[in-house]
């Protein structure tokens, strides 16, 4: 009977502590996508915009940065202030191949994906 009831508290604890839908923080902010301006920016002119945007925190020489890709075919990695680190598009970028590697170790943060035009937004 201990068993049996050690096995429902164990399967309780684990049900509860997967409803709860954890809030992201980056760069040292609970929220970012609301409590960082520019980055809320970026989200909001995904919003209208109609775009894919994935927005991924990663660190590169003990620094925190925000990847932001857009469309999957364009993304840039900025520091937590949105200063511009670099850059990589379809054909040209300036990111380094550091930087790059860096970015494997990344983690989602936010993201907006929708595949459906509505102008009427």
């Amino acid at each position: 009977m201990k068993r049996v009831m050690f096995f429902v508290f164990i399967i309780q604890s684990l049900c509860l502590g997967s409803c709860e839908k954890k809030i992201p923080s980056a760069c040292n902010v609970e929220n970012p996508i609301e409590n960082i301006q520019w980055l809320k920016e970026e989200v909001e002119q995904a919003g209208t915009t109609y775009y894919h945007l994935q927005v991924y925190s990663f660190y590169f020489e003990n620094r925190e940065l925000l990847l932001i890709n857009k469309e999957g075919y364009y993304w840039c990695i900025k520091d937590c202030c949105g200063n511009l680190i670099c850059h990589q598009g379809d054909f040209e970028g300036d990111c380094s191949d550091e930087i790059i590697r860096a970015t494997s170790d990344k983690t989602l943060i936010y993201e907006y994906n929708t595949s459906i035009y509505d102008p009427k937004k």
